[in-house]
């Protein structure tokens, strides 16, 4: 069985990897491989990871599908965003056992076992816009400042600061989260609305939406951000609404 790395998208924060996995004999990679009811394959690595060389937190998904299903390969698709920029370099990806997935974790049926390891170039054009910031706010009774909004075709991130420290309860510090602590995370980061009105007049509410949050200095810095489910063109977007905030977007 051979990976292969086929094509990388990307901005400033975020990037798709797609590599597609074949048998080198030309047979199905697996009998009876049938997609899920949203056309993702029922399949699982026991590791993949890319690694890109960046300092920092990221988070993001990763599924398998078929592009072709005239032809015997089959595709995997890594998601991920930082919260950091990305710099060009090299990239490494390494997987471990793949499997059809079954009913619990040990009814996985093997497919092929093994390690994979790929290196390839990780470099491309960024396809994001940075929308101004420096707007105010209030965040559930506090100040809170927008400092700025990257949108792409692939993914957004929403960059803001309140003027208020978060306190994390002693607890976190062992690993427990307790009400507390979802109480605040709540009231400094999932909280905060965001929405994406197209052209057509269609929305999509990423209120939802991960990311971090960084207490500090009487100051709590927060990202928001999602990588797409499908890519949509930049001239598609009619604005970006933050709070009660609302960015146009140009393409140009």
């Amino acid at each position: 069985v051979t990976i292969t790395a086929d094509a990388i998208i990307g901005d400033a924060y975020s990037y798709a990897v797609v590599y597609s996995i074949a048998r080198e004999d030309g047979q199905p990679l697996a009998e009876d491989l049938e997609p899920l009811g949203n056309g993702v394959l029922p399949l699982t690595f026991d590791r993949a990871d890319t690694s890109v060389g960046v300092i920092g937190g990221s988070h993001g998904s990763a599924y398998f599908y078929d592009a072709d299903p005239s032809e015997p390969s089959i595709q995997y698709v890594e998601k991920t965003t930082s919260d950091v920029p990305l710099e060009p370099g090299t990239a490494t990806a390494t997987f471990r056992n793949l499997y059809l997935m079954g009913k619990e974790f040990q009814d996985n049926i093997p497919v092929a076992e093994g390690n994979w390891k790929i290196r390839f170039q990780f470099s491309f054009p960024d396809s994001s816009v940075r929308l101004p910031g420096g707007q105010t706010f209030q965040l559930n009774g506090m100040e809170a400042v927008l400092d700025g909004v990257t949108i792409s075709p692939l993914s957004i991130q929403v960059d803001y600061t309140v003027h208020q420290e978060l306190a994390w309860s002693e607890d976190r510090e062992s690993g427990q989260i307790n009400a507390h602590d979802r109480e605040q995370s709540y009231r400094y980061f999932e909280s905060l609305p965001v929405v994406i009105t197209y052209t057509d007049g269609t929305t999509q509410d990423l209120t939802n939406a991960g990311g971090g949050i960084t207490p500090g200095d009487g100051e709590t810095v927060c990202q928001k951000s999602r990588i797409f489910d499908e890519l949509r063109p930049l001239d598609e977007v009619a604005s970006v609404t933050v709070g009660d905030i609302v960015l146009p977007v140009s393409a140009g």
